[in-house]
């Protein structure tokens, strides 16, 4: 018997919206643009374009908070498929505090959060952003986004000694992971890995 819940909102797929039983319908897990090939620089389930890319925008953008749960078990699953062993702690790429104050949530911690979990990890709070730059969107230019993220982020010293998985949402050119990966290896990391809900390339 479908449960109350279920009656007043049906279930739908995430990325076409269709009532289906599970969070991937049939049609868009055969036609969604799965990564066929990972690459160490940042594991990801996705390529960043048609259905995953509206997804993820609603996802960051329009207050689809639950979508983590649906994108972190895809990410995990990628991890595990990849032969990535569990870290010693979870962090994700931390967004300024206008940024959070606008969007009501941080979309790379929601995803960090459902990943850990899957891990069995700790969720560790282990990078902020020291300098306060300009959105990423606004650049198109690779060079560009690194000159606008250095230097943005700060790892705090509990990094030391520890392997790290480092979640974000989106990889375009890499900027912004890279700046916070480099920030962890000063602060001492051990190793980092990296890993996306998407990529903009295979």
């Amino acid at each position: 018997m479908p449960s109350l819940l279920d009656l007043l909102f049906p279930p739908k797929c995430a990325f076409c919206r269709k009532r289906s039983e599970t969070s991937i319908c049939d049609n868009c897990r055969r036609s969604l643009p799965w990564v066929t090939g990972q690459r160490e620089d940042c594991f990801a389930p996705f390529l960043y374009r048609d259905k995953v890319r509206t997804m993820l925008h609603r996802f960051k953008f329009q207050g689809y908070a639950r979508y983590a749960t649906v994108l972190g078990g895809l990410m995990l699953a990628c991890l595990i498929d990849s032969g990535i062993p569990c870290p010693d702690a979870v962090c994700w790429v931390p967004s300024s505090k206008i940024t959070l104050y606008k969007r009501g949530y941080s979309q790379s911690k929601q995803l960090a959060a459902a990943v850990a979990g899957g891990f069995g990890a700790p969720l560790r709070r282990l990078l902020y952003v020291s300098a306060r730059k300009k959105s990423q969107t606004k650049f198109r230019n690779a060079s560009e986004r690194a000159d606008n993220v250095h230097g943005a982020f700060t790892a705090r010293p509990a990094a030391r000694g520890l392997d790290i998985l480092l979640v974000d949402d989106i990889y375009t050119t890499g900027a912004t992971m890279n700046e916070c990966k480099s920030a962890l290896l000063t602060a001492g990391a051990d190793y980092v890995t990296c890993v996306c809900a998407a990529r903009a390339r295979q």
